[in-house]
């Protein structure tokens, strides 16, 4: 709205315009693949640099790396269910402040028929 001076245009013309600028558009979208296919390689590149010894930041890089591995560890052990008899539990806080292997049920009701839409355990 704002790149026409705050004027409301109608979904005709601007159909019209992306229909009749289809071709550009796609030109466009693949140049923009192209540059960050090519930002990602010079990112792995300099990652490689700094990962070779006696270049500085590869402590870094390995401390961090380290680090990463560390907490993928834990949110997968946050992640894994409580039991293997119950998968799908999870350790959960109750209203009296203890934590105990619990559910977590997701009901989706449409108010005007009360009638129950989706439901979904986790």
């Amino acid at each position: 709205m704002w790149l026409c001076g705050l004027r409301t245009i109608s979904h005709a013309p601007l159909a019209n315009f992306r229909k009749d600028q289809q071709g550009e558009q796609e030109d466009l979208c693949t140049q923009l693949l192209g540059l960050l296919e090519t930002a990602r390689a010079v990112v792995e590149q300099m990652a490689n640099l700094d990962a070779e010894p006696g270049l500085p930041g590869a402590t870094k890089l390995a401390e961090r790396k380290q680090v990463q591995a560390e907490k993928n560890r834990v949110a997968e052990q946050e992640q894994s269910g409580v039991s293997t008899s119950e998968p799908e539990a999870r350790w959960m806080q109750h209203g009296d402040r203890w934590i105990r292997p619990s559910y977590n049920a997701q009901i989706i009701t449409d108010s005007t028929t009360q009638v129950s839409v989706a439901a979904q355990w986790a």
